[in-house]
């Protein structure tokens, strides 16, 4: 993630005229919509590691194959001089595919790394509705200029919408204000503004294109960024790379045509594209930037619906024997406008349930074994409505797959654009299922024929396991159990109308650590755990999935107390305990029998349950700490909030008790943050500490000694409330109820 972000340090650079220096504002617009979507470096954070995989693979588009885009040109103009012709915008399409295939008139010897990236570009002759086309739009617009807030990219802000971005690569093309260009990278933005815009005076090399950018070479640049490649210095100094191995590197732009320039004790390559040359100084992609282009097009990659496209006449042409769910089938190579399904399935029937969000057009599936053999795939969901469900039915022999269910967007099917799911089932038993990842989710299952076995990978005939114990001679060892647990914090719970939850104040902050912060801290001890890291969008869910902070579940043998796991999870506002990747229950791999569970938090007292609860394999043990017909170890372990229970607040300290005053008292650990606050430079006890704090008792974002809303206040009130206190002595201590 760190890297992604250091690209964002990009700067405009300035210029007395338009033509004075290339100046390309796609970083800009990047930090930008960061803003609008705070979950986009970690989208393109996926993408680098699918790209990374590639990189690492022997993919067969890694060979001698040919990879059309189709191009869709939107020329927006407010006078005649912006609306160039025709021939000016074929002239750009013959330069992107020169400089793409390594044809370029100018193209030497100079880099030997210089590539052929074998990708062409087509003005496409069938518009979405499958009607002819010239691919190319004509708006008239109001605006005199336009900058770079997108606003040339629909029809209701003076611009154009755009094509369906999965089907074509949209390119506007109008008057910019002080700026030659930019592009949206490969998840690095929403669908509908995916594409590249061009200043009409540097687009093609005739017309209006305007020395020293009239060789159409800022298009090839800003058609890099939108197939993911960076400025070839990185945005940064010598420390900073591009993300490509054979670009050397550079410590900044060169502008103008530098050659023999040297920077970070190296040759700079001015003449490659993702400079900021001038366009006759510029003639190579290099290899490894190919390679990191062409990773965009593989399967699940954010370019790779592309490849099904039609817009051109070409594409992966749609059959009625090509393996994969599309042209309106109604099942694989049947239905619509095949021949009819068979009523019957000789195999074993998989049914696919796919409730989409509002982009259908970003999913697809498939089916593989083992080998990477394709049993089964869908195209990409162009023509679904979106919010809709989809029902799928494919016949498979007896064997085990991987299903995975790909995002070309990278955000899933929950929960940053509706609340889409998947399911896959096969009699009745859940396969595989999920809603919230990135880019792809893949899950094994396997199917069995008439008679089970030993090995077929499910639990089933009298087995104690999967394939072990009961009929088996395998003797069945730990396995993963999951475990649902519900506990509210004291500190931020609030009353919902009749409901007891708790606000969410630190995430609305983003101050909650994408790390569990348990491993720092004194009297926590993991087992088998430590580390857990938040995965996917799980910090950007709102209302009842919420995250509130992070909690440290303990298991304890049912004969001593003694802690045998632990894990670190995630506290949702409604109490509910959930894995690290923001959806799962959170698991334990323990053998079959019964245990203590305890829920512990950094400034609340922790809690255990009254009796051992029984874990076995195939079911989820449960337990409610807010309920007060649940019975919790020891004697007031947790406070009556009215009509729910839960955990005491004000363990400051990292002790096992709550103290207000006397030695260590948990209103020292809180006046001394608040004094040693780097931005407190007067040692104000009224200072208000915004952080993620040991003294944030009420988990506001704040910890506050003295003034409104103190975290002190809570730890006196718990104090002379206790039960047990009967003097109202505030030197009495409230003591953690674990053994």
């Amino acid at each position: 993630m760190k890297n992604i972000l250091l690209f964002l340090l990009c700067l405009f650079v300035g210029s007395a005229s338009l033509f004075a220096q290339r100046n390309c504002s796609t970083m800009d617009v990047l930090a930008r919509n960061i803003l609008k979507h705070p979950d986009i470096p970690a989208r393109m954070e996926a993408v680098e590691e699918h790209t990374k995989k590639y990189l690492e693979s022997t993919n067969a588009r890694k060979a001698n194959e040919v990879i059309t885009i189709p191009v869709v040109v939107h020329i927006v103009y407010n006078d005649s001089t912006e609306n160039i012709s025709d021939a000016q915008i074929l002239t750009q399409i013959e330069v992107l595919n020169e400089d793409f295939r390594l044809t370029n008139t100018d193209a030497d010897d100079v880099w030997s790394q210089a590539a052929d990236v074998e990708i062409e570009f087509c003005l496409a002759s069938f518009d979405p509705d499958g009607n002819p086309t010239n691919a190319i739009t004509r708006t008239t617009t109001s605006l005199s200029t336009f900058d770079l807030y997108d606003t040339m990219k629909f029809n209701s802000t003076g611009g154009k919408d755009a094509w369906p971005t999965g089907d074509y690569l949209n390119i506007w093309v109008c008057k910019l204000d002080n700026l030659l260009g930019y592009a949206q990278f490969p998840n690095g933005g929403r669908p509908e503004t995916d594409g590249v815009v061009i200043d009409y005076r540097a687009m093609g090399k005739m017309g209006t294109a305007a020395a020293p950018f009239d060789l159409g070479r800022t298009a090839t640049h800003e058609v890099g960024h939108w197939l993911n490649l960076f400025h070839i210095w990185g945005d940064g100094g010598c420390d900073i790379d591009d993300k490509v191995a054979d670009t050397p590197l550079s410590d900044a732009e060169n502008l103008g045509c530098a050659i023999g320039h040297v920077s970070c004790g190296t040759v700079d390559m001015v003449q490659n594209y993702m400079d900021y040359s001038d366009d006759l100084c510029m003639n190579l992609f290099t290899q490894g930037q190919k390679n990191r282009m062409r990773s965009m097009f593989d399967p699940g990659a954010p370019r790779s619906s592309l490849l099904y496209s039609t817009a051109c006449g070409g594409g992966i042409i749609a059959t009625c024997s090509d393996g994969v769910l599309n042209q309106g089938e109604t099942g694989i190579d049947c239905g619509g406008p095949c021949t009819a399904c068979p009523s019957e399935c000789n195999d074993i029937e998989v049914n696919i349930s796919i409730v989409f969000d509002t982009y259908p057009q970003e999913i697809r599936w498939q089916i593989t074994n083992s080998d990477g053999t394709y049993f089964a795939l869908s195209d990409s969901y162009s023509d679904q409505p979106p919010s809709s469900i989809l029902n799928n039915t494919v016949c498979l022999p007896a064997g085990c797959y991987d299903f995975t269910l790909f995002d070309s967007y990278g955000d899933g099917l929950c929960c940053n654009e509706g609340s889409g799911s998947y399911s896959v089932t096969s009699d009745g038993i859940l396969l595989a299922s999920g809603d919230s990842f990135t880019s792809s989710e893949t899950t094994n299952f396997c199917l069995v024929g008439a008679t089970p076995t030993c090995f077929d990978g499910i639990h089933n005939q009298d087995e104690t396991g999967v394939d072990c114990g009961g009929v088996c001679t395998t003797p069945c060892g730990p396995e993963e159990i999951a475990l649902s647990l519900k506990v509210l914090l004291q500190g931020p719970a609030e009353k919902v109308g009749d409901l007891w939850k708790m606000k969410d104040d630190l995430r609305s902050q983003n101050l909650i650590p994408t790390t569990e912060p348990y491993t720092q801290l004194q009297g926590f001890n993991h087992i088998e755990s430590g580390g857990e890291t938040v995965k996917n969008t799980a910090l950007n869910s709102t209302g009842d999935e919420a995250i509130i902070d992070w909690v440290f579940i303990e298991l304890r043998e049912s004969t001593n107390f003694n802690v045998i796991a632990t894990k670190a999870a995630l506290l949702k506002r409604d109490g509910k305990i959930i894995s690290e990747d923001g959806t799962t229950l959170p698991t334990f791999l323990v053998e079959d029998g019964s245990y203590y569970v305890s829920i512990r938090h950094r400034n609340h007292l922790g809690v255990m349950t009254q009796d051992p609860i029984i874990f076995s394999s195939g079911n989820i043990s449960e337990f409610d700490f807010t309920s007060i017909s649940q019975q919790t170890y020891g004697t007031n372990a947790r406070i009556d909030i009215g009509g729910s229970m839960a955990m005491w607040a004000g363990n400051a300290d990292g002790g096992n008790y709550v103290v207000f005053q006397g030695g260590n008292n948990d209103v020292n650990t809180i006046i001394f943050e608040v004094l040693s606050a780097s931005d407190n430079v007067s040692n104000s006890s009224n200072y208000v500490y915004t952080n993620y704090n040991i003294g944030d008792i009420n988990l506001n974002g704040d910890s506050v000694y003295q003034g409104n809303d103190t975290d002190t206040n809570i730890i006196f009130f718990n104090i002379l409330s206790h039960p047990a206190n009967t003097n109202s002595s505030l030197n009495f201590i409230i003591q953690e109820q674990l053994p």
